[in-house]
């Protein structure tokens, strides 16, 4: 099958991990094209070599060109991935007669006061622009909230769970620490994500500050990169984070495993998430996490069992949870064991990856 999917960039979020999870599952299966809108290809290395990228750019010829590459790659199955792709890839597909998917990452966009737009914009196309799309949740959350809020019809309606990839490379907690460099014993906590506002990461700062405050000095990575990496970094100067040595921001890396294998646990204070990827990836090696207490991860984290759940923007309920661990390593360690647990009940890229293939196969029989 001719697949095409199209993303608006290819940076390191994990709806762009997962696609480049899938053109592995696929390769000599289906023919893969992966269009990206804005000039940002930072994971292009991660697809398969059989995957075609196309960057077409993001401008008012961007419709026309992307119509023209539906039709000259004869895609059988069109589908879309954030906000950008959503609306462009759905609008350049109408009319051309085949099945047309969207992946709803996200329910809601806390951040600059978009929400509203937001909202409006997926039911103005879900429901009237584009009303043939079939619509693949990555959550339960949000699924109910596009069948609520954006008037998707359940029989257009597929909740698939992001699959679970673990991150390389696969460390003990032991050899993880030799090779940072830090003693056995040491106390750790991990951000892996994009350096975007959606995140949340000025907060772990602040929530630092009071940990140190009180006297508590965990060695914290932020593992990842973007937009606010300079003005993270000349925050937590400010805060006095950078004088002790044990917050590391490591920007972009190929072994974010060896990160998540040092933690004690996984921190993720995002302000909206439909599911956190990161947060699976964080089970698999055994680890709880703290998140906020939103959509995605208040579906997925099982409180006092697997994670805590914090109010999101709150950096004193950040701290108070970062410091029960510090203090309660039987606790940590138990919670590490149920998270363990929960992954192996995880999808599998290749389950994953059949049930797109399923569902694109079921779209074809009703053309």
């Amino acid at each position: 099958m001719r697949l095409t999917h199209v993303i608006t960039a290819l940076h390191t979020g994990g709806a762009e991990r997962m696609l480049a999870h899938l053109s592995h599952a696929w390769a000599g299966q289906h023919t893969l094209h992966v269009v990206y809108l804005k000039p940002i290809d930072t994971l292009a290395g991660a697809f398969h070599p059989s995957t075609e990228l196309c960057p077409i750019g993001l401008s008012g010829g961007s419709l026309g060109r992307l119509r023209g590459l539906y039709i000259n790659t004869g895609a059988q199955s069109i589908h879309t991935h954030l906000v950008h792709a959503d609306f462009l890839g759905l609008m350049a597909a109408r009319g051309l007669g085949v099945p047309i998917f969207s992946t709803a990452h996200n329910a809601h966009f806390r951040t600059g006061g978009a929400d509203a737009a937001f909202q409006l914009g997926y039911r103005a196309l879900y429901s009237l622009l584009a009303p043939a799309t079939e619509v693949v949740a990555i959550s339960e959350t949000v699924a109910r909230h596009a069948q609520q809020a954006w008037g998707v019809q359940a029989g257009r309606l597929h909740t698939l769970l992001n699959p679970l990839h673990r991150p390389l490379p696969v460390l003990s907690q032991l050899q993880a620490r030799a090779q940072l460099g830090i003693s056995a014993d040491a106390q750790v906590f991990t951000f892996i994500g994009r350096l975007e506002p959606q995140k949340g990461i000025s907060y772990l700062l602040q929530a630092l500050e009071i940990l140190q405050k009180q006297g508590n000095e965990p060695y914290v990575y932020i593992v990842g990169q973007g937009s606010l990496s300079d003005q993270l970094r000349q925050q937590a100067a400010a805060l006095g984070l950078a004088d002790t040595g044990k917050l590391v921001f490591t920007g972009l890396t190929d072994a974010p495993g060896l990160y998540m294998a040092a933690a004690d646990a996984l921190v993720l204070p995002s302000l909206f998430e439909g599911l956190g990827n990161v947060l699976a990836e964080a089970f698999s090696v055994g680890i709880p996490v703290i998140a906020s207490d939103i959509e995605g991860p208040a579906e997925i984290v099982k409180q006092g069992r697997t994670g805590l759940l914090v109010p999101p923007a709150n950096p004193v309920a950040l701290a108070n949870a970062m410091r029960t661990l510090l203090h309660d390593p039987e606790l940590t360690k138990t919670m590490g064991q149920q998270a363990l647990a929960k992954a192996a009940q995880w999808p599998s890229i290749k389950m994953y990856a059949d049930s797109l293939t399923t569902l694109y196969e079921q779209a074809q029989a009703k053309k």
